[in-house]
């Protein structure tokens, strides 16, 4: 039986992070830590920055970036260009679904 491990947080500066995105992020590029994406999973827009970044060891280990939004489950290759997501069909209608960064629906 193979043994499964919990994701483990990795709490990178600010160098590592934009090293880790570069070199994770194969469809866009990271030019600095201060970039924007927009989460076509929960809608989301966050810099570098608030990139979370796990340590996956289930098989094989490696390394995961994660979208600061807790609940939030889309991988790195939903996160897009603010403005790309305009010509991504069905992302305008998931973002409206999806509370903002920070908030709930319920905290209204």
């Amino acid at each position: 039986m193979k043994k499964v491990y919990p994701p483990v947080h990795l709490p990178l500066g600010p160098a590592a992070k934009l090293a880790a995105l570069r070199r994770l992020d194969d469809a866009r590029t990271w030019n600095t830590i201060d970039d924007i994406r927009h989460c076509l999973g929960c809608g989301a827009q966050f810099s570098g920055h608030e990139t979370q970044f796990f340590f996956v060891a289930d098989g094989s280990p490696f390394l995961r970036a994660h979208c600061p939004t807790p609940t939030c489950e889309a991988p790195l290759s939903d996160w897009v260009w603010p403005r790309e997501s305009v010509f991504i069909p069905g992302a305008q209608e998931r973002a409206l679904q999806s509370p903002p960064h920070g908030f709930s629906h319920s905290a209204r």
